[in-house]
């Protein structure tokens, strides 16, 4: 499992201490400032999936920005659900995510495996 998060590597650390995970939970953390071109240039997805040897296309990601739907849209991921937190689901909506969930808490394993069902 991959961690990809726009905010540079010391926010990162304190994020995942606050949350309680650990590093060693995660096979990559993948943070913006290892990046030049920050989303929504797919860099750093193209990034996370090369380091996981996983192609892009059996890649899921799940954003909350509109600029991270379009990363992961010109990354070609094959799924990304956006979760309405911070925008509305008629903003997200227009970059052409797969699924929306209000919350990161609504997505469920069909969600993830199969693409769900609206």
């Amino acid at each position: 499992m991959s961690l990809l998060y726009s905010a540079d590597r010391i926010k990162v650390d304190a994020n995942l201490a606050a949350a309680g995970l650990k590093l060693s939970m995660f096979d990559a953390v993948v943070s913006a400032d290892a990046f030049e071109n920050l989303k929504p240039a797919p860099d750093i997805f193209l990034a996370a999936s090369k380091i996981l040897d996983v192609p892009t296309n059996e890649c899921l990601v799940i954003e909350d920005a509109l600029a991270g739907v379009q990363a992961a849209k010109s990354a070609c991921m094959m799924r990304c659900i956006a979760v309405t937190t911070t925008l509305g689901e008629d903003t997200l909506s227009a970059a052409g995510p797969s699924l929306i969930r209000k919350e990161i808490g609504d997505i469920c394993f069909n969600d993830i495996l199969n693409g769900g069902s609206d």
